[in-house]
């Protein structure tokens, strides 16, 4: 078998730092110990989530303190029930997820095929096969191929979908249709200063002094007075670069060519490049960067009551996520983990020394949805969930998506709400939550609310004290009630808080009765609001 190729891995040298769980193997490689994926790894080759790989004999974190964004979401929204209710928290993640990059495309752009132009979400919507990841969903196309920037043809090996909130800009070419893309993504392009030299520039970097570059036999009829001419391809001048706000699904494809390009629709621009060591290059500068203590003073400012690591799992990026709950420590912040509980003994404990409260999203109740959707195990996240009962005091939830014909029989949901009773006591919060197929599976029906409402009678029948439905508009469902005389102490639609009938402490005002969880004082005001944040740079 061959081995994974060699790239160069390091991106700014403040963002790269040595890390403790690893080590040598008999044959040179040294093996990450963070996760149960266990990668094994030679120097220059990441890790299955990218951002951690060996160099110099030794596994490194390649993005500390750098993020793909941060924003200010209602505590409610992580979902947390049962910790500080009504708060906001200053939400953030980085890099760690092949999928968690944000270089890609909304639903309706085109693409060159060679049966013509497609819209990318239909390209994905024809993928024969496909699986999911936290984060979004790979398809495999069963048979596609596109025009590439030097106008030959060249395999789709993958279609990637995930879900993006943010900015998109709409590049306008002379004489072309507006593209939209994140503004992040790669676009073929040459300065006006050397158009003889064609780079990869991300699309925010662009300005009025750069060409875009399209193929000569792909170039669309138009007025081209200003378009040059390169030879085997167009020098296109950009004429606008307009920023608009977007929440959305958004594509990319891995396509087999040497310079991993496409054309959308006849621009020459740069596809997914990152979903395995094999194809990983230089990692992209991601949106946001910030210290620890950056971090720690802003949501102090902005009157977070805490920080929540999420957006993508931050057991990939443990130190980072360390660091900083020991910076909002110090400044009275609590820090909160939204995870997928797979994470190895030794570093889950050293991590959780630091957390105040988990969301643990267990996915399922089978080995085999986890090994067909995760491509993981049951077992380890099971692990995870009597550690933080048994060994620590941060306060936990969990949290199920059910997806219609997967994970949401009765039998399994009877088995799973029957071990969360028996291993981990009534009292630990559980929502089931609604699957919406513009998210993941765009082959499935969105959740009913019927399934949530059977999945939470089924839990409350076994026991479980506190169920709750998400992702729908459920008032009963997503209220909390006292377990001894059956008062509804916090009324909820969705993150939106209503009646309160608690104490300071978390007290039924009725019979006394304390409910579990994390109370401080009156509930906070900060409703269903989102809000984006940009920190600024020292």
């Amino acid at each position: 078998m061959n081995e994974p190729q060699t790239h160069p891995l390091r991106p700014s040298d403040g963002s790269v730092i040595e890390t403790r769980y690893w080590h040598t193997l008999d044959d040179g490689r040294v093996q990450c110990d963070v996760c149960p994926r266990a990668c094994k790894l030679r120097d220059g080759q990441r890790g299955l989530c990218f951002v951690r790989g060996a160099e110099e004999g030794q596994i490194k974190l390649f993005t500390y303190g750098r993020s793909s964004g941060f924003c200010v979401d209602p505590i409610e929204k992580k979902p947390l029930n049962h910790f500080l209710p009504g708060t906001s928290v200053l939400s953030f993640g980085t890099a760690g997820c092949n999928l968690a990059c944000k270089f890609c495309f909304p639903a309706d752009t085109l693409v060159a095929t060679t049966y013509g132009m497609r819209r990318i979400a239909d390209l994905f919507a024809d993928c024969e096969e496909r699986f999911f990841t936290d984060h979004g969903t790979i398809g495999v196309p069963g048979s596609l191929a596109v025009w590439t920037r030097e106008a030959v043809q060249a395999r789709v090996a993958k279609v990637f979908v995930h879900r993006y909130a943010g900015d998109l800009l709409s590049l306008k070419p002379a004489g072309c249709p507006a593209i939209p893309l994140t503004p992040n993504h790669r676009v073929f392009a040459a300065h006006l200063s050397n158009t003889n030299e064609i780079r990869l520039v991300e699309a925010q970097k662009l300005s009025a002094d750069h060409y875009l570059v399209i193929p000569k036999n792909h170039a669309i009829p138009s007025e081209r007075t200003d378009w040059r001419d390169g030879g085997a391809h167009f020098l296109v001048p950009l004429r606008s670069s307009d920023r608009m706000s977007y929440e959305g699904d958004v594509y990319n494809l891995e396509v087999d060519d040497p310079d991993h390009s496409y054309l959308a629709p006849c621009i020459a621009v740069s596809n997914c490049q990152n979903w395995d060591m094999s194809k990983s290059r230089e990692m992209d500068t991601l949106a946001d960067s910030a210290s620890p203590e950056d971090l720690a003073q802003a949501a102090n400012r902005l009157g977070c009551a805490s920080v929540a690591f999420t957006y993508n799992d931050p057991v990939v990026f443990m130190e980072y996520a360390i660091d900083t709950a020991q910076a909002c420590c110090e400044v009275g912040v609590r820090s909160v983990a939204v995870t997928a509980g797979y994470m190895c003994a030794e570093p889950r404990a050293e991590f959780y020394r630091h957390m105040d409260a988990a969301n643990v999203d267990l996915k399922g109740f089978t080995e085999r949805f986890y090994y067909k959707v995760c491509g993981g195990e049951l077992g380890s996240v099971l692990e995870t969930l009597e550690y933080l009962k048994r060994e620590t005091k941060v306060w936990f939830e969990i949290t199920t998506l059910l997806i219609p014909g997967e994970n949401d029989s009765d039998a399994e949901l009877d088995q799973m709400s029957q071990w969360i009773a028996d291993k981990l006591g009534p009292d630990v919060p559980l929502h089931f939550t609604a699957f919406h197929p513009d998210w993941k599976m765009l082959d499935k029906p969105p959740t009913p609310p019927a399934t949530l409402t059977r999945a939470r009678n089924i839990a409350l029948a076994n026991g479980l004290h506190f169920v709750y439905t998400g992702n729908v508009h459920d008032r009963e469902g997503g209220s909390t009630y006292c377990a001894v005389c059956g008062t509804r102490v916090i009324e909820r639609d969705w993150y939106q808080l209503g009646d309160w009938k608690l104490t300071g402490s978390g007290t039924c005002k009725n019979c006394g009765n304390q409910i579990p969880g994390v109370f401080a004082g009156a509930p906070g005001h900060w409703g269903a609001r989102r809000m984006g944040v940009r920190l600024a740079r020292r």
